[in-house]
Order: C-alpha cells, then sequence, then structure tokens
C-alpha cells in the first residue's frame, strides 16, 4: 500500500472509507480487488447514478 494510499485510509471513515478503498482497487483486508468486480461495481453505480429518485 502506498503511503498516499494510506494516509487516505487512515483520515477516511464510513462509507467514504469504501470508495477509498474501491478507487484504490483494494479491499479492506489489503488484497486487490479483480478487475471483474471493479467494472461490475462502476457499472451498477453508474446505473444508480441515472436513476430517478422519489424523494421520499
Amino acid at each position: 500500500m502506498s503511503s498516499e494510499t494510506n494516509s487516505a485510509a487512515q483520515s477516511t471513515t464510513g462509507a467514504d472509507a469504501i470508495d477509498v478503498a474501491i478507487a484504490s482497487g483494494i479491499d479492506f483486508d489489503g488484497t486487490p480487488i479483480p478487475q471483474a468486480k471493479l467494472d461490475l461495481y462502476e457499472q451498477v453505480m453508474g446505473l444508480e447514478a441515472g436513476r430517478q429518485r422519489s424523494g421520499v
């Protein structure tokens, strides 16, 4: 883990920590996330971003 990634992970908590880890391509246990899983995550998040919210 690079010092930049390590620094960001240490100063980030909650959902932001998850975003940092995924953007870095690493799981919380330090293992790399397989590219197929990262691609699927990006595809799903793209669909979610385009989904209309109910406002409830």
